[in-house]
């Protein structure tokens, strides 16, 4: 059975945030020598770390929704294909 809404959006915001981080890294570790250049770069950084903070907010409204239903948290490293698991048989 698919994940919910939540759960999709969940993977979403991790694969998300990951992508950003290991572009901010590339950016941060290329600084150029001209100012003008390394101040868009610096802008560019600054804007996605303001978008990851809006993940991980949003992850953390998602994440204390399930919690206030009595639900737990889903785990987002279990694949989403992985609704059979494998039976050990008694031979």
């Amino acid at each position: 059975m698919p994940g919910s809404k939540y759960e999709r959006e969940l993977r979403f915001i991790d694969t998300e945030t990951a992508r950003l981080n290991y572009l901010k890294t590339q950016l941060m570790e290329s600084m150029p020598a001209d100012p003008a250049e390394a101040n868009e770069k610096a802008v560019q950084v600054q804007e996605m770390e303001n978008q990851i903070a809006d993940y991980l907010a949003r992850k953390k409204e998602i994440e204390d929704s399930f919690v206030a239903a009595g639900l737990d948290v889903p785990n987002m490293h279990k694949s989403m294909n992985a609704s059979v698991y494998n039976r050990v048989s008694d031979e």
